[in-house]
């Protein structure tokens, strides 16, 4: 699960707003207004991989320059509610949600009370909340849908592209988001996550196996260190 943003004027092409005689540079328009949304996916095959939970609005007039700001503790505490309910529909127990857990992404805008509520609402269900790392944003898949998304709204947009057009395109193409684009971003992520692991348990182990080695010799070295320097004479013995 995660949250994204899409603004009025987002486009993903490198049309021209001017006619291509014009003296002047071409200049992208301004940001305007934005609409902010949150899903969750399941993976279940390519066939039956589903987008759950989809819900978007518009940031206010005094929006936050951070759109985590909008998904507030109330708000997302409903939300994940919603959620929870939407998977019970589905009539699955411990719902495949990558790698049969619940995996959810909560950012800054999540007040410390939050993690809590959200953990033992999970837990009340059947469910397990696991944290992704932050900063990354390619070990989690519905990253990769929201740039399918925003890129087949951004493809659309045109100068004479109004506000409640943007809004319409993105319910659209969430609508017909395809269980096979899903399923197909959930493995890919799987198998880096499985790659990475991978990874780092054989720099732990060549870490060990290099650490034991440095032991063995330093302790052969002190060994033969505390030798040298005994004065047999001291015990009686020969020099």
């Amino acid at each position: 699960m995660d949250e994204s943003y899409i603004h009025h004027h987002y486009a993903r092409h490198n049309d021209s707003l001017y006619h291509p005689d014009d003296a002047t540079d071409a200049k992208p328009k301004h940001k305007g207004r934005r609409l902010c949304f949150i899903a969750a996916i399941m993976a279940d095959g390519r066939d039956d991989s589903k987008l759950l939970t989809y819900d978007v609005f518009e940031g206010g007039r005094k929006q936050p320059k951070d759109y985590h700001a909008m998904f507030n503790h109330a708000y997302f505490v409903a939300w994940f509610q919603r959620l929870l309910d939407d998977v019970s529909a589905l009539q699955k127990t411990n719902a495949i949600i990558y790698r049969s857990t619940l995996w959810a992404k909560l950012k800054t805008y999540v007040t410390a009370n939050v993690v809590p509520v959200i953990v033992q609402m999970a837990k009340d269900r059947g469910h397990d909340v696991v944290f992704t790392p932050p900063y990354h944003s390619d070990l989690q898949p519905i990253e990769m849908v929201w740039s399918f998304v925003k890129g087949a709204v951004g493809r659309q947009y045109d100068t004479s592209t109004k506000f409640p057009d943007v809004r319409e395109r993105l319910d659209r193409e969430f609508d017909r988001l395809p269980s096979s684009v899903i399923f197909d971003f959930i493995g890919h992520t799987d198998r880096k996550v499985v790659d990475m692991a991978a990874y780092l348990n054989a720099v732990a182990e060549a870490d060990d196996a290099a650490g034991a080695a440095y032991s063995s010799e330093s302790e052969s070295e002190s060994d033969a260190d505390s030798c040298d320097e005994c004065n047999l004479g001291d015990y009686g013995g020969d020099e």
